[in-house]
Protein backbone atom coordinates (compact mmCIF):
# COMPACT_ATOMS: atom_id res chain seq x y z
CA UNK A 1 0.00 0.00 0.00
CA UNK A 2 1.24 3.22 -0.98
CA UNK A 3 0.23 7.06 -1.54
CA UNK A 4 -1.26 7.91 -4.71
CA UNK A 5 1.21 10.24 -7.22
CA UNK A 6 -0.24 13.34 -7.13
CA UNK A 7 -1.75 16.58 -5.24
CA UNK A 8 -4.28 14.24 -3.46
CA UNK A 9 -3.76 11.89 -1.14
CA UNK A 10 -5.03 8.53 -0.89
CA UNK A 11 -4.72 5.07 -0.91
CA UNK A 12 -3.24 3.14 -3.71
CA UNK A 13 -2.94 -0.77 -3.39
CA UNK A 14 0.00 -2.16 -5.49
CA UNK A 15 -0.32 -5.25 -5.23
CA UNK A 16 -2.13 -8.14 -2.88
CA UNK A 17 -0.88 -11.92 -1.22
CA UNK A 18 2.48 -11.09 -2.33
CA UNK A 19 5.48 -13.55 -0.88
CA UNK A 20 8.49 -11.48 -3.06
CA UNK A 21 8.77 -7.88 -3.80
CA UNK A 22 11.37 -7.53 -6.98
CA UNK A 23 12.77 -3.92 -6.58
CA UNK A 24 13.81 -2.80 -10.18
CA UNK A 25 15.62 -0.06 -10.49
CA UNK A 26 18.14 0.80 -14.13
CA UNK A 27 21.52 1.05 -14.35
CA UNK A 28 21.31 3.75 -17.43
CA UNK A 29 20.75 6.61 -15.22
CA UNK A 30 17.52 5.43 -12.97
CA UNK A 31 19.32 4.05 -9.88
CA UNK A 32 18.27 6.13 -6.89
CA UNK A 33 19.33 5.12 -3.40
CA UNK A 34 16.68 7.50 -1.80
CA UNK A 35 13.85 6.38 -4.29
CA UNK A 36 14.79 2.85 -3.65
CA UNK A 37 14.56 3.38 0.16
CA UNK A 38 11.14 4.53 0.00
CA UNK A 39 9.83 1.09 -1.90
CA UNK A 40 12.27 -0.68 0.19
CA UNK A 41 9.97 0.38 3.26
CA UNK A 42 6.95 -0.30 1.41
CA UNK A 43 7.89 -3.85 0.45
CA UNK A 44 8.26 -3.93 4.40
CA UNK A 45 5.28 -2.47 5.35
CA UNK A 46 2.90 -4.73 3.26
CA UNK A 47 4.89 -7.53 4.94
CA UNK A 48 6.73 -8.92 1.63
CA UNK A 49 10.24 -9.90 1.00
CA UNK A 50 12.55 -7.24 -1.26
CA UNK A 51 15.31 -8.57 -3.57
CA UNK A 52 16.56 -5.88 -5.12
CA UNK A 53 17.29 -6.39 -9.11
CA UNK A 54 19.68 -3.53 -10.78
CA UNK A 55 18.53 -4.19 -14.11
CA UNK A 56 20.44 -2.91 -16.97
CA UNK A 57 23.73 -3.90 -16.04
CA UNK A 58 24.98 -4.67 -19.88
CA UNK A 59 24.88 -0.86 -20.31
CA UNK A 60 26.66 0.35 -16.84
CA UNK A 61 29.83 1.09 -16.08
CA UNK A 62 31.44 -1.91 -14.34
CA UNK A 63 33.14 -0.47 -11.68
CA UNK A 64 30.54 1.86 -10.70
CA UNK A 65 28.00 -0.80 -10.56
CA UNK A 66 30.11 -3.05 -8.60
CA UNK A 67 29.85 -0.42 -5.57
CA UNK A 68 26.59 -0.56 -5.52
CA UNK A 69 25.35 -3.57 -3.52
CA UNK A 70 27.61 -2.51 -0.99
CA UNK A 71 26.13 1.21 -1.05
CA UNK A 72 22.51 -0.69 -0.35
CA UNK A 73 23.58 -3.28 2.27
CA UNK A 74 24.19 0.07 4.50
CA UNK A 75 20.76 1.06 4.53
CA UNK A 76 19.20 -2.55 3.69
CA UNK A 77 21.88 -5.41 4.68
CA UNK A 78 19.60 -8.37 4.90
CA UNK A 79 18.03 -7.61 1.20
CA UNK A 80 19.57 -9.67 -1.59
CA UNK A 81 20.91 -7.14 -4.44
CA UNK A 82 21.42 -8.50 -7.85
CA UNK A 83 23.11 -7.12 -10.87
CA UNK A 84 21.25 -8.45 -13.81
CA UNK A 85 20.13 -7.31 -17.53
CA UNK A 86 17.02 -9.02 -19.17
CA UNK A 87 18.73 -8.43 -22.78
CA UNK A 88 21.48 -10.62 -21.83
CA UNK A 89 20.11 -12.50 -19.05
CA UNK A 90 22.68 -11.77 -16.98
CA UNK A 91 22.65 -12.89 -13.67
CA UNK A 92 18.73 -14.23 -13.95
CA UNK A 93 19.53 -17.67 -13.08
CA UNK A 94 20.61 -16.25 -9.30
CA UNK A 95 16.57 -15.51 -9.16
CA UNK A 96 15.76 -19.23 -9.41
CA UNK A 97 15.06 -19.21 -5.58
CA UNK A 98 12.75 -17.10 -5.05
CA UNK A 99 10.81 -18.30 -9.15
CA UNK A 100 9.01 -21.64 -7.13
CA UNK A 101 5.67 -23.32 -8.11
CA UNK A 102 3.22 -21.50 -6.14
CA UNK A 103 5.41 -17.96 -4.94
CA UNK A 104 4.17 -14.55 -6.00
CA UNK A 105 6.20 -12.14 -6.89
CA UNK A 106 5.25 -8.56 -7.88
CA UNK A 107 7.85 -6.14 -9.61
CA UNK A 108 7.69 -2.51 -8.73
CA UNK A 109 10.15 0.12 -10.16
CA UNK A 110 9.94 3.59 -12.28
CA UNK A 111 9.12 3.43 -15.98
CA UNK A 112 11.60 1.64 -18.37
CA UNK A 113 13.16 0.09 -15.92
CA UNK A 114 12.56 -3.31 -17.68
CA UNK A 115 10.45 -5.10 -15.61
CA UNK A 116 8.11 -6.21 -17.81
CA UNK A 117 11.01 -7.33 -20.16
CA UNK A 118 12.36 -8.95 -16.68
CA UNK A 119 9.09 -10.99 -16.71
CA UNK A 120 8.95 -12.01 -19.81
CA UNK A 121 12.96 -13.53 -19.43
CA UNK A 122 11.81 -15.17 -16.08
CA UNK A 123 8.82 -17.12 -17.42
CA UNK A 124 10.65 -17.88 -20.37
CA UNK A 125 8.12 -16.68 -23.51
CA UNK A 126 6.98 -13.05 -24.24
CA UNK A 127 3.68 -12.32 -22.47
CA UNK A 128 4.15 -8.59 -21.75
CA UNK A 129 4.42 -6.22 -24.30
CA UNK A 130 7.93 -4.19 -24.10
CA UNK A 131 9.34 -1.20 -25.71
CA UNK A 132 12.15 0.81 -25.84
CA UNK A 133 12.96 3.63 -23.91
CA UNK A 134 12.72 7.18 -25.67
CA UNK A 135 15.72 8.32 -27.60
CA UNK A 136 14.86 12.03 -26.75
CA UNK A 137 15.09 11.57 -22.67
CA UNK A 138 15.92 7.68 -21.86
CA UNK A 139 12.20 7.38 -19.96
CA UNK A 140 10.03 4.83 -20.06
CA UNK A 141 7.23 5.02 -22.84
CA UNK A 142 4.56 3.51 -19.87
CA UNK A 143 4.21 0.32 -21.88
CA UNK A 144 2.82 -1.59 -18.83
CA UNK A 145 -0.42 0.66 -17.56
CA UNK A 146 -2.80 -1.76 -15.31
CA UNK A 147 -1.55 -4.54 -12.93
CA UNK A 148 -1.34 -7.91 -14.76
CA UNK A 149 -1.20 -11.50 -12.08
CA UNK A 150 0.56 -13.69 -14.78
CA UNK A 151 0.93 -17.55 -14.10
CA UNK A 152 4.48 -18.55 -15.42
CA UNK A 153 5.22 -22.46 -16.85
CA UNK A 154 6.93 -23.31 -14.03
CA UNK A 155 3.97 -22.75 -11.79
CA UNK A 156 4.93 -19.23 -9.51
CA UNK A 157 2.84 -16.29 -10.44
CA UNK A 158 4.54 -12.69 -10.77
CA UNK A 159 2.65 -9.55 -10.96
CA UNK A 160 3.51 -6.53 -13.45
CA UNK A 161 2.73 -3.47 -12.18
CA UNK A 162 3.12 0.40 -14.28
CA UNK A 163 6.05 2.21 -13.80
CA UNK A 164 5.65 4.72 -10.45
CA UNK A 165 6.40 8.10 -10.63
CA UNK A 166 6.37 8.76 -7.06
CA UNK A 167 6.11 6.12 -4.32
CA UNK A 168 5.32 6.84 -0.76
CA UNK A 169 4.69 4.56 2.39
CA UNK A 170 0.85 5.09 3.44
CA UNK A 171 0.16 5.07 7.16
CA UNK A 172 -3.64 5.13 7.09
CA UNK A 173 -3.84 6.24 10.56
CA UNK A 174 -2.68 9.39 9.97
Amino acid sequence: VCKAAGLEEFEQIVAANVDTVFLVSALDGNYHLHRLERYLAAAWASGAKPVILLNKADLADEDAAAGLPAEIANVAPDVPVFLVSAQTRRGLKALAPWLTPGATIALLGSSGVGKSTLINRLVGEKLQPTQDVRDVDGKGRHTTTQRELLVAPDGFHVIDTPGMREIQPWDAAG
